[in-house]
């Protein structure tokens, strides 16, 4: 560039350095502003890394915390007479555990019809073609009481009928055979899609005389296979269904029927698999506590510390988990009010540990007291009043109801402090302000008296769902939201500041190097007045010595 090029000619300074050293000085600040910024700029992402570990979690949570999913059962069939397998067995939550005998006597089918003509190839035409001209062609099927009218050309084939029947919208399949037979072996054969006696199937093609009168039958169908229900005997009594997939019988029960016998049905819990739930559970705790140490950490020996070192909203954040993890779960009425005593402890590093020999035992002596610790539950003694609901202002516990002057009041157990519900209508609700806020119950008499308790567990699933969904919730500004916006603010503003400061440092620069440059110059001009001068003595000089 020009001004490096001029720096020192005259001067034989080294004033580009100079000039490079002044602008580093003044930059200073702005190199700060900058360290700020990444500093900043790591923060976010280290937040942001965390908002995606909570959201991991929370998937978790809401992918286990649900009754469904700690109430599993598994069910084993024993045959003791039979061929086959004789039925398969599918349970879902609402199956209790017990055993049940079980005899498939007649398995539900469908109608399979053959045609009682038979013909020399699938090409051969399947409408007489009497009738002479005008006449029409068609195939009648009746499925079930549901009649459908399938149009034939004078012309159609076998197939041709086959695929006009599977157009039709009829509720049967179509389908050519060739039952092997040296004269005419291929048939049409039609087959109901359902099963049971209701859905019984028939057929028949006709022609209707160009010239008028009755409708004239021409290929006859015969019943291969009639269509019948299912009969199935449990625990003794027998019952008929129009398929082999009960599920109305053995409530959680689904039942598929395959061959004819008998058998023992054995329904238990699933401890593997709520023991699976559970480990879940754990390892996605652990792994998001242990990603919050990693950022919080502080190395007494290197003093290194974690990007988010020192910020009380994640320090807070990890003290409320664990404390939720190892809290006392109140309103469980039951055997077990700790994880703690399920077999889920912490150890020494803050990690939580299962125990399953612990866990089996327990899902063993009591199976509600363990799902309890885990889900959201409500209960009432009196058969008058019926548990609604709660929200995430009702404190859990036990609280007694009463009715006075047809209004249902509400205390916490105990307490004698009745507080009047608030009628919704169709159901009443905790006041405002007391510890059954949102509490919801119904009542099917409003005739005074005391009408026993109401108790509503919140386990540890729902209890942590509920603090992630205040943090990840941006129109609740919850602390990480505040976080985010709040670096984000600092980030733009850093931005900005830079900028500015970038305008400074380049017009210092501009200056400061315009500056040595007029210096130069000056001297420049110093100089060749000094040669001049020094010339006109030398001048001088030579004159007077003439």
């Amino acid at each position: 560039m020009a001004f490096t090029s001029i720096f020192g000619i005259q001067s034989g300074f080294d004033s580009a350095s100079l000039v490079q050293k002044l602008i580093a000085l003044q930059a200073r600040p702005l190199d700060l502003k900058l360290a700020q910024l990444q500093a900043k700029e790591t923060e976010l992402e280290a937040f942001q890394d965390l908002r995606t570990h909570l959201q991991t979690f929370q998937s978790v949570l809401n992918g286990i915390g649900t009754v469904d999913r700690f109430n599993q059962t598994t069910a084993d069939f024993t045959k003791t007479a039979g061929t086959g397998n004789v039925l398969s067995i599918a349970t879902s939550s609402s199956a209790s555990v017990g055993t049940h005998d079980i005899t498939v006597n007649a398995l539900a089918q469908e109608t399979t019809l053959v045609s009682d003509t038979g013909y020399s190839s699938p090409s051969d035409v399947v409408p007489s073609g009497m009738g002479g001209a005008g006449t029409t062609y068609h195939v009648e099927i009746n499925v079930g009481g549901a009649l459908t009218l399938v149009n034939l050309n004078a012309t159609d084939t076998v197939q041709d009928v086959v695929n006009a029947i599977n157009a039709s919208g009829a509720d049967v399949t179509a389908s050519v055979i060739d039952d092997g037979s040296a004269v005419n072996p291929f048939k049409i054969v039609i087959q109901g899609n359902q099963a049971g006696a209701a859905n019984a199937v028939s057929a028949f093609t006709y022609r209707n005389p160009g010239g008028g009168g009755a409708q004239i039958t021409e290929v006859t169908f015969s019943a291969a296979q009639a269509a019948s229900d299912a009969s199935v005997t449990v625990d003794g009594i027998t019952y008929s269904r129009s398929t082999n997939a009960i599920s109305d019988i053995i409530p959680g029960v689904s039942l598929n029927l395959e061959s004819l016998g008998s058998g023992t049905l054995n329904i238990t819990t699933d401890n593997t698999a709520i023991t699976g739930n559970i480990q879940d559970f754990v390892d996605a705790f652990n792994e998001l506590t242990g990603f919050i140490d990693e950022q919080t950490e502080f190395n007494p020996e290197t003093f290194a510390t974690g990007i988010l070192f020192g910020n009380s909203s994640v320090q807070n954040l990890e003290s409320t988990l664990r404390r939720i993890a190892t809290g006392q779960v109140t309103g469980t009425g039951g055997t077990f009010e700790f994880l703690s005593q399920i077999g889920i402890t912490t150890q020494d590093d803050g990690k939580l540990a299962l125990d399953e020999v612990k866990l089996d035992a327990a899902l063993t002596t009591d199976l509600n007291s363990v799902v309890s610790l885990f889900t959201s539950s409500g209960s009432a003694t009196d058969a008058n009043v019926t548990f609604v609901g709660f929200t995430d202002n009702t404190v859990a516990g036990t609280y007694d109801v009463q009715v006075v002057g047809g209004i249902p009041q509400l205390s916490p157990a105990g307490a004698g402090t009745f507080v009047d519900a608030v009628n919704n209508g169709t159901f009443f609700t905790g006041a405002v302000g007391t510890d059954a806020e949102g509490l919801s119950f119904s009542l099917a008499s409003l005739a005074d008296g005391s009408y026993g308790t109401i108790s509503l567990s919140v386990g540890v699933i729902p209890r942590l769902n509920q603090e992630i969904s205040l943090l990840l919730d941006s129109s609740q500004q919850g602390p990480l939201t505040s976080e985010l916006d709040s670096i984000t603010e600092s980030i733009d503003d850093l931005n900005e500041t830079l900028l500015r400061m970038d305008d400074r440092l380049e017009l210092f620069e501009r200056n400061i190097r315009q500056k040595f440059v007029n210096l130069e110059i000056i001297l420049g001009k110093l100089d060749s007045q000094r040669n001049a001068f020094q010339q006109a003595l030398q001048n001088l000089g030579t004159a007077f010595n003439q």
